[in-house]
């Protein structure tokens, strides 16, 4: 009698399920692969189902992902630990009203994995600005969504 022991891996977007960055700042995000059994032959992210494109020069944004065997050290001291073993990170240098949206990382071995991204657009109150209120107010405060505008 033979028995095989099949597992589910699954990708996962380090972090909260949704994201808030300042306009002008930086979007780092990483992808693990948990349970994983190989490096993947490639892992494809994605902006609200489109192709992120990451080949124009000058874009402000790069994809770093391992797909070579020596990058991935798999070893489990039993077979029911799982394991996360970061494949890709997917970084924006500076973020735009129109980065806002649902980033899904695909590695071609995992399940797929998302997160949503909302840019906000405005100031944010330094740490030397003072409030009368015990709850800080913030000045040209608007989060975008997809779609809209930034008027």
């Amino acid at each position: 009698m033979f028995f095989f022991l099949f597992t589910d891996s699954f990708s996962e977007i380090q972090g909260s399920s949704e994201r808030h960055v300042n306009e002008g700042s930086q979007l780092s995000l990483f992808c693990s692969i948990i349970d994983i059994s190989g490096p993947p032959s490639f892992v494809f992210w994605y902006r609200d189902g489109t192709v992120v494109n990451y080949s124009d020069q000058g874009s402000g944004v790069r994809i770093v992902t391992k797909t070579n065997e020596a990058d991935f050290k798999i070893s489990r001291k039993n077979l029911h630990e799982e394991e996360a073993v970061l494949v890709s990170s997917l970084y924006i240098d500076t973020v735009k009203p129109e980065d806002a949206g649902k980033y899904t990382c695909a590695p071609s071995n995992a399940r797929n994995h998302s997160v949503v991204v909302h840019v906000i657009k405005g100031k944010w109150p330094s740490k030397n600005e003072t409030t009368n209120s015990p709850i800080h107010q913030f000045t040209n405060f608007k989060v975008l969504h997809k779609g809209q505008r930034a008027f």
